[in-house]
């Protein structure tokens, strides 16, 4: 480390996940979230590194009562864990499932796997059927 300077940050993988329905009341991205959802649940400690809102709480509408958020494992066995037996979250018993990336898409032809900036088509095409404009 000495080698790198003074600036670096080293940080494990995160395998992240989608807990849906959680009730508001959980206090989402604080260790003190982390820690009881761990003890709650048998997952060894500091297991739960990440935590936030799929929707901003600002967001939100008044009266809602449940969210959903993406949770950030740090190993795979605890986020296989919870995409198998589900969570206790806030004395409610939720569902786990993995998050999927969507695809790179450029919006200029269409195509997958690279965006507009690296699109080398000159003209536009339509979302819907592909066709030029």
């Amino acid at each position: 480390m000495e080698h790198y300077g003074g600036m670096l940050n080293i940080q494990n993988k995160l395998y992240y996940t989608i807990a849906e329905f959680i009730p508001t009341t959980f206090d989402v991205g604080t260790n003190y979230a982390h820690l009881q959802v761990e003890q709650d649940n048998g997952l060894m400690m500091a297991t739960m590194a990440y935590s936030k809102y799929i929707k901003p709480q600002h967001l939100q509408a008044n009266n809602q009562k449940v969210v959903h958020i993406i949770i950030g494992f740090n190993n795979q066995k605890a986020a296989n864990q919870a995409i198998k037996h589900g969570l206790f979250i806030e004395g409610k018993q939720v569902t786990v499932c993995k998050l999927l990336s969507e695809l790179k898409r450029c919006l200029k032809c269409q195509n997958f796997r690279h965006y507009v900036a690296d699109c080398k088509v000159e003209t536009d095409r339509c979302a819907c059927c592909s066709g030029k404009y």
